[in-house]
């Protein structure tokens, strides 16, 4: 009787600790289970970013994440970062921002096949071109490649009616911003653009980033840049960024400047049309045509 009682005894508390392991294994289920839903669970955009190699693109997506340290171009092709777009006032992230950049030579963006496809494109979808700004001569011959190696890759990429209805949205966007309503038809916004606006259409909106902004300095030191060289320079990248209804900032990863106003340009272009204000529904058509916008952010970089 003494040997069976001691027996029950065992089992007895053999079923509590295999119960009280059940439960903390359930305990840290759930935990887990929670923790991947608040990751898989974010609002997913997708970001791609082109430019010629040492163009200082990488130190730039280092600032949008976060850090500060410098990065150098080269060695990957096609690369990859997220950043998470958080909440100013409690901290939570409320979008993912996936970050594929194209590394160097336009002939790389045949690589956004594989990270670019239709169902990418057509919805929550941005391209910024990294222009280096320390190489004037080149801006505006790498800001026609590369926008033309997307526009190829969009045109191989997207059937013709999607392409279309792509097109359609863009405009609307683009005509929106200053209006107190998003226009409801393609005609109608296409009645409300400035003549040379949205002349090239990639369905897709564009955000143009001049890096290195504070090389403006070593230029007007070394090179003899005067104002109107300068002023020439941004003419000319506006009349462009109006062309394709992008959105044109300066910025400078190693002073921090405008990296925000980045962030900010990209995630109002990923901003639903429906669900964007008039005001903010196309920053394309303000920062590529306001003079006064493009020539504060350089100013506020030098």
């Amino acid at each position: 009787r003494y040997q069976r009682r001691v027996r029950d005894r065992s089992r007895t508390n053999t079923h509590k600790m295999s119960g009280a392991a059940d439960d903390a294994v359930n305990e840290w289920q759930a935990v887990l289970s929670s923790c991947q839903q608040g990751v898989t669970g974010l609002a997913h955009a997708n970001v791609f970013v082109l430019g010629d190699r040492g163009c200082g693109k990488s130190n730039v997506i280092a600032r949008l994440r976060g850090q500060s340290g410098a990065t150098r171009d080269g060695g990957v092709a096609l690369g990859y970062a997220f950043v998470d777009a958080c909440d100013a006032e409690t901290g939570d992230v409320l979008q993912r921002l996936n970050v594929w950049s194209v590394e160097g030579e336009t002939s790389h963006a045949q690589l956004l096949r594989a990270v670019a496809p239709a169902s990418v494109l057509e919805h929550n979808a941005v391209a910024v071109v990294a222009l280096d700004l320390s190489r004037p001569w080149r801006l505006l011959a790498a800001l026609r490649q590369w926008l033309g190696a997307f526009d190829a890759h969009c045109t191989a990429t997207l059937s013709d009616d999607v392409r279309k209805a792509m097109r359609a949205r863009l405009a609307r966007r683009v005509a929106a911003y200053g209006l107190g309503a998003v226009p409801t038809t393609a005609d109608e916004a296409a009645a409300l653009l400035s003549p040379g606006t949205l002349t090239q259409n990639l369905g897709v909106p564009v955000v143009v980033c001049c890096c290195k902004s504070d090389a403006l300095e070593t230029l007007e030191r070394e090179y003899d840049f005067t104002d109107a060289t300068l002023e020439y320079i941004e003419q000319s990248l506006r009349a462009v960024c109006l062309e394709y209804g992008a959105a044109l900032v300066y910025t400078s990863a190693s002073r921090a400047t405008n990296c925000d106003e980045l962030l900010a340009l990209v995630r109002t272009a990923l901003t639903p049309l429906d669900a964007a204000s008039a005001n903010t529904a196309a920053p394309v058509a303000a920062a590529g045509a306001d003079t006064d916008t493009a020539a504060a952010a350089a100013a506020a970089a030098a």
